[in-house]
């Protein structure tokens, strides 16, 4: 075909700034044509070349400095190919011929980089493994983690990030079940269909009054918008599996007790795991931030909140914790609909929600006849859903096990027994309260708590647990919501919303069913009047709720039911009026507001008045109002006010003052009397600073407060207390940073048994950075008191496929029973078959806290090592230093302890305590010929369990030496000394000391750049002191071969020869802890890994561990992993 009979094509190519060249393509292109211009379309002289055949490539003679246009003609013809019947890549080139075929040669000739997302920007890995032994089952281990981004075409975005990391179980937590922790979250977004999300993610509802929710899923939805002319449709779905259930707790704090505070479920769970980040968190009435710098933490997996010393917590703080915690009863559904019609001045939207427990999927074993029997019965009083747990049972020595007896005239009296010649039972107890039922936990076992009856006293429990459970009802909740929204003109604009809800509390009974929908409405109607310089807004609205309309989440202000006298928890029917004038200019900003209420246990109404004052050199901000409300028996009059000023005398130093105060008097109908939960309290807080709160400051205050409590029918001062505080940041330009936070409360009580007690509590933080001669010096200061609780942990061990688990069981006594002081952590994976499991325990004691951290490094200045022979032998020299400690002492006396060193008179009123220091004195640490360091380390670590304190502590200074002599040769020398302790509370034959000396050499031949030989000898003397006296000389010979290729291949062979020569007690705790697995007498261990590296991002592992001894079968463990990057 001629050139000439075919059409030449216009291209258009955007240049952007600092490029160097421009790929043309791979048609004909004709050079005559080739034009740029700016972004403005003006032509533009660029100097250039072209390379290749076509030619396929624009090269610049300088890079752009700005985004050009470049336009040129090109026609569809290429021109010809050659082809060859072989592949003439394979062909080596002139250099590479005459020498062998190597395999990078092969790779770099066939193969190109393996890129599985190309023109995305994509991050994270992939790996899949899998480990098997002769003495555990096959253990499989995968993890993706992927971060993905870009266009993917036609204008369409993805947004991805995947986690699959399947971990076999989690241990140390509260629950010991098979979990699988994926994550998966993709996102296309595209200007024509919208945006589809799909994995696990948020829904959130937006501006719905009724509606008002944050729920976490696992599926998938769209959201999108149809156009209709000037107007909008938009339609979102969305729908999957419920990640969590929301509650919300409500308690009082107690007097200098920064927690940990435990949150319960629903359904009064004691022990639940909240999903991460979906807490709220409220302090009279203020949302909190979460971290060791801000207000509070959490302990997801444990259900507690715990206050830092930045938010001190007294008797006075109302904490409300709202939440979502994992539920697994039931699968749990969530289907999520929403639509309307939007245009200029016209809104309306329909919303749809529903989450339904699948009653036909339960996840926690299907109920029985009987059982569904009774929850059809109870109907939606579903506390009575109570059954008895003792169930018979088949002896097994790995569970807790009782027998029924008669006792006292009292039948079916559980009593533990390991009996396997009589009928046994298995039972569940479940918490009531003090006094609430016949059992009380009697011991811990390693297997399981075990409960012990007590008799009642006149008919009064006398113990808090019963062996009984509660069964769970599958319940759903549906809600409709319906909008209007009518911007009548500029000023006036008019709301109305409208919701029904649907709630079945026993999806399993028919009964109580006419109790299930509710209704909800509100009306709001705002007009805005600009004044001159001013501006005047008015507002009224009408809201109500019936009895039976149920919402996902609160709806009304976090305090709402106080505000009104209602309780706490209240959930009936209201309706509340509320009017609303507010005035702004320049400023000055007031608003009043009338509120009436109307439900069916108060009626009421409320004024309030708010003002805030901004000028240069003063600050104003006050809240007055009164609520008066009516009940079936009192009448309420609640006076609150809110004051707080402050003046600036000069730029940096101001003056200021607060007050809160509350009057809430409730009197009889029928008479004068103040009734008893009348209360007031008033307190004034002075303070004074100076600097700037975003750099350097410091401010000090003082708070005093009053509060009255009722006694003998009138209002009389029940506790006065006093709060000194002082914060402080400060910045200088030595680089340094000091911050501080003290507060100091003196508490008085006047009134009852406690007449003239004094509580003291004294909550700090202190922090102090300093880098000294340009960082030659860098210093980290941290101390932290306070007071809290601390829970008496109790815990049990369950039985895992080795590998999989983290400790070992070793029957010391051979009573073929496992008891807590035969488990001992695992020190190879073969033998980790158990994992230890917190058991569930409401036991707290009250605890004084002290934190304390200091790190300090030291490093000469590098120009010291050109200096004089002082400085330049000091210049060899470096240090670092690292201090934590983590103290928690029983409270006693009228104030929290302070001094971290504090020496007790007992070990019994210490709770737990995590101690640990580390100092290493380097010489010549970065040197490849010579180097040397000393190393001093301590560490003390003791935790409260119910049968006491347990302890491990471990002292040591080691040596280490390294040395390179004719270039190939490396001798290192290492030597320690040091002292273990281990002590337990109640089982003697786990108090013993340690006392060992090691010495390690090691010689390296470094045969090739790639290839290394190293050859060790370590000789370990051991003597253990306590119930039983054992000794150990080891005697360790080893030899190892490394081969490394970077980023290609590397291999590692060990071998070791380990001669024990061991008298005393092998089947004890201390002698477990000597011979780690190995036995006495002649023992060997060999060790290969093989990893090789694959198209530059996969990585393919290898490993065998052997452990021989002479009066055991050899253990073999292999493991396969491939991991790729991308």
């Amino acid at each position: 075909m001629a050139l000439t009979q075919m059409r030449a094509q216009h291209q258009s190519l955007l240049v952007m700034p600092l490029s160097d060249s421009i790929s043309l393509g791979s048609n004909l292109l004709l050079r005559d044509s080739i034009v740029f211009s700016n972004l403005k379309g003006e032509p533009l002289a660029v100097d250039f070349h072209l390379r290749g055949l076509n030619p396929r490539y624009l090269i610049f003679e300088e890079s752009t400095k700005d985004s050009l246009q470049l336009r040129y003609y090109t026609i569809p013809f290429q021109l010809p190919q050659s082809f060859s019947l072989k592949d003439s890549s394979q062909i080596l080139s002139p250099a590479r011929q005459g020498r062998p075929l190597r395999e990078e040669d092969l790779f770099s000739l066939s193969s190109q980089e393996f890129k599985p997302f190309k023109g995305l920007s994509s991050q994270g890995s992939l790996s899949r493994g899998f480990s098997v032994g002769n003495n555990q089952d096959a253990v499989l281990n995968s993890a993706l983690n992927l971060q993905l981004s870009g266009d993917i075409g036609k204008n369409t975005q993805i947004r991805a990030s995947i986690s699959d990391n399947t971990v076999p179980i989690q241990a140390e937590g509260y629950t010991a079940q098979l979990r699988e922790f994926d994550r998966v979250y993709l996102e296309l977004e595209n200007p024509d269909f919208g945006i589809l999300r799909a994995g696990d993610y948020n829904i959130i509802s937006q501006n719905d009054y009724f509606l008002n929710y944050d729920k976490r899923i696992s599926g998938g939805g769209i959201e999108t918008k149809i156009a209709s002319g000037e107007s909008q449709i938009p339609l979102v779905v969305q729908g999957g599996l419920a990640r969590g259930r929301f509650n919300r707790n409500t308690f009082q704090g107690q007097e200098g007790n920064q927690g940990p505070y435990k949150l319960r479920g629903a359904n009064n769970e004691q022990f639940i795991i909240i999903i991460s980040g979906s807490e709220r968190v409220y302090i009279d009435g203020v949302l909190q931030k979460r971290g060791e710098q801000n207000q509070y933490i959490m302990d997801y997996n444990a259900g507690e909140i715990t206050f830092t010393a930045l938010q001190p917590i007294t008797r006075d703080k109302r904490i409300v914790v709202e939440f979502q915690y994992t539920e697994q009863n039931f699968l749990r559904t969530v289907f999520q609909a929403q639509s309307g019609f939007e245009s200029e001045s016209y809104r309306t939207k329909i919303h749809y929600y529903n989450e339904s427990d699948q009653e036909n999927q339960p996840l926690i074993g299907e109920y029985s006849e009987a059982e569904l029997a009774r929850l059809q019965q109870v109907g939606d009083n579903i506390d009575a859903a109570l059954i008895s747990s003792i169930i018979p049972a088949a002896y097994n020595d790995a569970s807790i096990q009782y027998r029924l007896i008669d006792s006292l005239a009292f039948d079916s009296v559980l009593v533990f027994s390991r009996d396997s010649t009589v009928q046994l039972y298995s039972a569940s107890f479940s918490f009531l309260g003090s006094n609430q039922g016949n059992y009380r936990l009697a011991e811990n076992q390693a297997n399981g708590r075990v409960f012990r009856w007590v008799a009642p006293v006149n008919g009064v429990p006398q113990g808090s647990y019963e062996p009984q459970r509660r069964l769970v009802a599958p319940n759903s909740l549906e809600v409709v919501s319906w909008q209007n929204e009518v911007q009548i003109n500029k000023r006036q604009a008019l709301k109305i919303d409208g919701a029904l809800s649907r709630n079945v509390l026993n999806r399993y009974s028919d009964k109580d069913r006419n109790n299930d929908v509710g209704l909800a409405g509100k009306a709001d109607y705002s007009f805005a009047m600009p004044l001159k310089k001013a501006q005047l807004k008015l507002n009224a609205s009408y809201e109500f709720n019936n009895p039976q309309f149920k919402s996902l989440e609160r709806i009304r202000a976090v305090e709402f039911a106080r505000d009104w006298n209602l309780p706490l928890n209240y959930l009936g029917a209201v309706q509340l009026l509320s009017l609303n004038s507010g005035y702004q200019r320049d400023s000055l900003k007031l608003q009043y507001r009338f509120q009436a209420l109307q439900s069916p246990i108060k009626n009421g109404y409320r004024h309030l008045l708010q003002s805030d004052l901004i000028t240069k050199t003063q600050l104003l901000k006050a809240n007055l109002s009164l609520t008066q409300s009516s009940g079936i028996a009192s009448l309420d009059n609640f006076w609150r006010e809110q004051f707080n000023y402050r003046y600036f005398l000069q730029q940096r130093w101001w003056l200021g003052l607060e007050s809160v105060g509350e009057w809430n008097i409730a009197r009889a109908l029928n008479g004068d009397s103040v009734l008893a939960n009348s209360y007031s309290f008033i307190e004034y807080r002075a303070f004074s600073g100076l600097g700037d709160t975003a750099k350097s400051f410091v401010e000090l205050g003082y708070l005093q407060r009053f509060d009255d409590s009722v006694r003998t029918a009138q209002l009389e001062r029940f506790t006065q207390a006093q709060t000194w505080s002082a914060r402080a940041n400060w910045q200088t330009k030595f680089d340094a940073n000091f911050q501080m936070a003290v507060y100091y409360r003196r508490l008085q009580i006047l009134q009852g048994e406690s007449l003239n007690d004094l509580q003291n509590s004294l909550t700090t933080r202190f922090n102090y950075n300093q880098r000294i001669w340009k960082k030659v010096i860098i210093s980290n200061s941290f101390y932290e008191s306070g007071a809290g609780n601390e829970p008496r942990r109790s815990f049990t061990y369950v039985e895992v496929p080795a590998g999989t688990g983290t400790y070992t069981h070793t029957d010391y006594n051979e009573n073929g029973i496992r008891e807590l002081d035969e488990f001992e952590i695992a020190p190879t994976p073969d033998l980790a078959t158990f994992i230890r499991v917190f058991s569930p325990n409401v036991d707290f004691v009250r605890t004084s806290i002290v934190k304390l951290g200091q790190n300090l490094n030291i490093n000469t200045p590098q120009k010291w090592q050109q200096a004089g022979f002082f400085k330049k032998s000091l210049s060899h020299f470096s240090s670092v230093l690292a201090y934590q400690l983590d103290r928690r002492n029983l409270l006693s006396g009228s104030i929290n302890n302070l001094n971290p060193f504090t020496v007790l008179s007992n070990d019994t009123l210490l709770v737990a305590l995590n101690e640990s220091f580390r100092q290493t004195l380097f010489f010549n640490r970065g040197s490849a010929r010579f180097g040397a360091d000393y190393t001093f380390r301590q560490s003390d670590n003791r935790t409260l369990v119910t049968y006491g304190l347990e302890q491990r502590a471990i002292r040591e200074q080691i040596i280490n030496m390294r040395y390179t002599f004719a270039s190939d040769f490396i001798l290192r020398l290492r030597a320690n000394s040091g002292v273990k302790n281990n002590r337990s509370g109640n089982f003697t034959n786990r108090n013993f000391d340690i006392d060992q000396q090691q010495l390690f050499n090691s010689l390296t031949y470094q045969l090739a750049t790639k290839l290394s030989l190293a050859a060790s000898y370590e000789y370990k003397q051991e003597q253990s002191e306590g119930e039983i006296s054992n000794s150990l000389n080891s005697h360790d010979l080893g030899l190892e071969l490394n081969y490394t290729a970077a980023q290609k291949l590397s291999a590692l062979a060990q071998l070791n020869y380990i001669q024990n020569n061991f008298e005393g007690e092998v089947n004890s705790p201390a002698a477990y802890e000597m011979l780690q697995a190995l036995r006495p007498g002649e023992n060997a261990t060999f060790n290969l890994s093989l990893q090789k590296t694959f198209l530059s991002n996969i990585v393919l592992s290898l490993s065998y561990n052997g452990r021989y001894s002479a009066s055991l079968p050899a253990i073999h463990t292999g493991n396969v992993q491939v991991k790729a990057y991308f």
